[in-house]
């Protein structure tokens, strides 16, 4: 899980790239990064985001979702 510093950097970087793409006129990929930023914004003030957010994603970062168990589906 990331800790409170670690959201703030990841939402620093990604205003950084927003600026560099503002200065080279990439406004899509300006858009982008201040989106991502956005979200890492939320997720840093929203306990129940933090812990979506670790059970949906692996130790190296990627996202996956969550498929219900056989179970699940036959009471469906």
């Amino acid at each position: 899980m990331y800790s409170k510093k670690q959201f703030t950097a990841l939402e620093a970087m990604c205003r950084e790239q927003a600026a560099l793409a503002r200065s080279e006129m990439e406004y899509s990929l300006m858009k982008y990064w201040l989106a991502e930023a956005a979200e890492w914004k939320q997720l840093s003030t929203v306990p129940q985001a933090l812990s979506e957010q670790r059970e949906t994603t692996n130790a190296n970062g990627t996202r996956w979702r969550k498929i219900p168990e056989a179970s699940q589906l036959c009471e469906m």
